[in-house]
């Protein structure tokens, strides 16, 4: 698998350091696929680290902004969810996650 994420024109430097330090990188792309198709169209997406100081553990966050029905949400996020279990291993699931704000 490729250690550089395909798409880095907006990924802040320290998302992909991070990406390249932890191999996560191609699961970053994929949960940016992913986020974008289902929860098409996205009006916003912000990509940060966040530090958790209880457990000294970083992870990524990936934060889209839609602007739908919350029951439309909720299906599609389901459908974001079973995509990234099938296809991202667990260290991958638990350092990229995915927040959604209804604009």
């Amino acid at each position: 698998m490729t250690t550089t994420v395909q798409s880095t024109q907006n990924v802040p430097k320290d998302v992909l350091a991070f990406c390249s330090k932890s191999n996560l990188a191609p699961y970053l792309d994929l949960a940016l696929q992913l986020a974008r198709e289902c929860f098409d169209p996205v009006r916003r997406l912000n990509l940060e680290i966040e530090f958790d100081p209880d457990t000294d553990e970083e992870r990524v966050i990936v934060e889209v902004g839609i602007e739908m029905p919350v029951n439309e949400v909720l299906e599609r996020n389901s459908e974001y969810t079973s995509q990234w279990v099938a296809q991202a291993p667990l260290e991958a699931r638990q350092k990229i996650r995915l927040l959604y704000n209804i604009l």
